[in-house]
Parts: structure tokens; C-alpha cells; sequence
């Protein structure tokens, strides 16, 4: 009987072992995690963001997106230049000069975090954020 319970015992041991076929994510380096990730961000369709600027501000002033490639299409309906700046930790800053009732589109991917932008111009400074967070798709 013991003899029956040992080959038992090692039997599922056997198959249980045998369950688990090849790597999973979590064996994978830190490393490697993160290059995954960010692969994953550039190849994600573009997040579109409108802004416009005229004489009463720019709108919208808060805007959440998710993290990764962000289009942002700037309206400079305004009877001046401005200038767009967005700042953030995780990148360096973006600049643009966009004339009177010109556009400009920024490309630019996003890790997570808060992002700040000034619109300058005309003796005026406005402000604004964007939030970038995890995609939807995960």
C-alpha cells in the first residue's frame, strides 16, 4: 500500500509539473518588462487631443488621457501669436510658436504622470493640464 501511495504521490507531482510549460511574465527581468511596455505604447493607435486658443483662453484646460502616443492639435484662434509649452518630469519640453489663426500638432508619447501647459502670448498666460494614465486596454 505505501508503495501504491508513493508512486501515487510521485505521479502528481509529475503532472503537476508539467502543467507549467515555458516562461510567464513573471520570470521575465524588470527590465524586459518594461521594454514590453513601451513597445506596446508605440505601437497603440494615437490618443487625439483638441485644443483652441482664442481671446477668452484655451479650452479644454483639463484633459485625461491614456498613457502612450498623444496627438495634440493646437487652434490658435486668437489675434496674436501664442506660444505652447508642456512640461512634465517624465520628458523634456515641448515648445511651439503657433501664429494667429494657425495651427500646429504636437506628436508626443506620454508616460503616466501630470503634465502642465502654458499659453503665452498677448500679455496673457494661460494655463492647463493633461493626465496620463494606464491604457484602457489592458
Amino acid at each position: 500500500m505505501r508503495i501504491a501511495a508513493s508512486i501515487l504521490l510521485v505521479l502528481m507531482v509529475i503532472g503537476l509539473s508539467a502543467c507549467r510549460i515555458g516562461p510567464t511574465a513573471s520570470d521575465r527581468p524588470l527590465d524586459e518588462q518594461a521594454l514590453t511596455s513601451e513597445v506596446q505604447e508605440q505601437e497603440q493607435e494615437p490618443t487625439n487631443v483638441v485644443l483652441t486658443i482664442d481671446g477668452e483662453g484655451v479650452a479644454p484646460s483639463a484633459i485625461a488621457v491614456p498613457r502612450g502616443p498623444v496627438h495634440i492639435e493646437i487652434h490658435n484662434k486668437a489675434q496674436q501669436s501664442r506660444t505652447f509649452t508642456l512640461t512634465g518630469e517624465a520628458i523634456d519640453e515641448q515648445q511651439a510658436s503657433i501664429s494667429a489663426g494657425q495651427s500646429y500638432i504636437l506628436e508626443i508619447i506620454l508616460p503616466p504622470g501630470i503634465y502642465e501647459f502654458t499659453v503665452t502670448g498677448g500679455g496673457e498666460t494661460m494655463r492647463g493640464v493633461i493626465t496620463a494614465n494606464i491604457p484602457n486596454s489592458i
